[in-house]
């Protein structure tokens, strides 16, 4: 088969994309790891990601600055029009403001054309450091704009090129989005890790059924045995334990979310039991917290660890971000 130069050219575009695409894939695991590992932040697979929206807008009843041509505007969340002003200071200590439009608003802050042009954020993100501080900001500010009204919050780097697109992003669902909203409204995201330290259960159940056959060389084989059914009955303990609490939170959660098994960071000695994320609203806080509480009293003597981490801004239960409907214009 003869190419012509086009058709090379074009083929060569396409892996360069691909490419492209799974480097940030698996920088976009290294940094939540991190993260995650550090439990300063939960950030939504797929942040690094620009994802298309569809959002938005009537009226605008506010002031609100004026467009400059060197800067940008870097999107933070979507929130119910309220009547309290909000005092925010948002990426590199810019103010924050509220693009309106009827019942919605955007939370937005001007940022460096420069600083946050396409070209300068993929240059920024082969930055780990950059990545991480930006990351970690862009989550503080969230949570401080969730202390007084529900968020919906938008992906890291969500930029706008001014309020006109804003705008345009938020006229297109609005029905949508409200309902976003609402489902959101007094939740936030809880991350569950449970662990166990395998050599601990084992030993614990060394101790509990000890080994009572021959000492001798005769009895190898029933000591294999017996081995391998402590194992079973260790398997067969982390999973009861696990299923059992897994389903105590789901009953008093919202919405869960379980975490592939790969994804998750776990320490050395310890073996995962499962990892989920919860969205559990603020009424059942105090519940969630006895349950775990209880949980890590009962099984803490075989080993048992649970990791907390939160409470984050809903990501993966935003409707709209699952849908992949929201992105910078």
């Amino acid at each position: 088969m003869k190419w012509s130069l086009e058709e090379w050219e074009n083929s060569i575009e396409k892996l360069v994309n691909q490419c492209a695409e799974k480097v940030l894939e698996e920088l976009e695991k290294v940094i939540m790891a991190k993260l995650r590992e550090s439990g300063e932040a939960v950030i939504a697979q797929g942040f690094l990601k620009a994802k298309p929206l569809s959002l938005v807008v009537n009226s605008v009843q506010h002031q609100v600055p004026q467009d400059n041509k060197d800067e940008l505007l870097y999107a933070i969340g979507i929130t119910k029009t309220l009547e309290k002003p909000i005092s925010l200071f948002g990426m590199e200590d810019r103010p924050c403001h509220l693009i309106e439009s009827g019942s919605l608003s955007m939370l937005v802050c001007p940022v460096s054309r420069e600083e946050y042009s396409e070209e300068s954020i993929h240059n920024h993100m082969e930055d780990m450091v950059w990545v991480e501080s930006h990351a970690r900001r862009h989550e503080e500010i969230i949570l401080k704009a969730m202390e007084d009204r529900t968020v919906i919050p938008l992906p890291f780097c969500t930029i706008y090129r001014n309020a006109d697109n804003v705008k345009q992003q938020l006229t297109v669902n609005t029905e949508k989005i409200e309902n976003d909203l609402n489902h959101l409204e007094n939740h936030y995201e809880m991350q569950v890790k449970v662990l166990v330290n395998s050599q601990q259960l084992l030993a614990k159940l060394h101790n509990d059924l000890p080994y009572s056959g021959n000492q001798n060389g005769g009895g190898y084989f029933q000591k294999l045995q017996w081995e391998k059914k402590l194992k079973a009955e260790m398997e067969q303990m982390m999973n009861d334990y696990g299923e059992s609490f897994y389903q105590d939170l789901n009953s008093i959660s919202t919405e869960s979310l379980l975490l592939e098994k790969s994804e998750v960071v776990v320490q050395d000695n310890y073996f995962l039991v499962f990892a989920a994320q919860y969205l559990v609203s603020e009424e059942r806080r105090q519940e969630w917290d006895t349950k775990l509480n209880a949980f890590d009293e009962l099984t803490d003597s075989l080993g048992f660890m649970v990791e907390v981490s939160g409470p984050w801004p809903a990501y993966h239960f935003s409707r709209l971000n699952n849908e992949e409907e929201i992105a910078g214009g």
